[in-house]
């Protein structure tokens, strides 16, 4: 006994009324999360030379990072004095 296309879809179909497909529509939970302090992406243009006697990319990245940070809560110290 073979089923045929339309017997079998009508099967299917009988089987699942009723159930709620498991695909599509939005996600709980999905997306961005917010970030309380969100990071900005800076640009900056420096001399060959001077990239290059400071270590390259991952150097200099670094080095700016902890500069601005401490400088960010030298300020933060200074106000609290006051």
């Amino acid at each position: 006994m073979s089923i045929g296309g339309n017997n079998f879809r009508h099967i299917l179909k009988e089987l699942f009324v009723g159930k709620k497909p498991k695909h599509g529509g939005p996600r709980k939970g999905a997306g961005r999360k917010p970030v309380a302090d969100p990071k900005i992406q800076v640009n900056l243009f420096i001399e060959k030379s001077i990239f290059d006697a400071n270590g390259g990319v991952d150097e200099i990245r670094d080095t700016c990072y902890t500069l601005f940070k401490n400088r960010a809560n030298t300020k933060g110290k200074e106000k609290d004095r006051s």
